[in-house]
């Protein structure tokens, strides 16, 4: 499949790539705790999904299936997301799944609030929230 100069303008410099256990699964959970949009799916010959681009927010991110014979193993990664209203982003993934690793902070040195959650698939994902309102950060400190 051939990729339209159209097409490379969309795809940022650097595109993290995650390798699952059921990528299926793992769409739909982005999809669910973070507002991924479904870009682009590739399926092998077998059904697996050789590639997923999913848009969130104004990046872009890869999820695949894994498959050991063909490619690396399976990492765990670490993401910053950065939201408008950290609360409302973290009450959403946990509903989709994710488990609570970091609660709400207020961090003066960052400028902002964050707190961390962990996906089914053990990643880490640093909810962030840039120049917090002052009213919302002074509750997490």
């Amino acid at each position: 499949m051939e990729t339209t100069e159209t097409e490379r303008h969309k795809i940022p410099s650097l595109t993290p790539w995650l390798m699952v256990d059921d990528a299926k699964a793992a769409i739909d959970f982005y999809v669910r705790a973070f507002g991924a949009v479904e870009a682009k799916r590739i399926n092998d010959k077998e059904g697996r999904i050789w590639n997923s681009l999913l848009q969130i927010g104004d990046s872009i991110l890869v999820v695949k299936d894994s498959v050991p014979q063909v490619g690396p193993p399976k990492v765990q990664s670490l993401f910053r997301l950065s939201v408008d209203n950290v609360e409302v982003a973290w009450k959403r993934a946990l509903d989709a799944g994710a488990r609570g690793a970091t609660p709400i902070q207020n961090v003066p040195l960052i400028r902002g609030r964050f707190g961390t959650v962990i996906d089914p698939w053990g990643n880490w994902w640093m909810i962030y929230e840039r120049d917090a309102v002052p009213e919302r950060a002074q509750k997490a400190v």
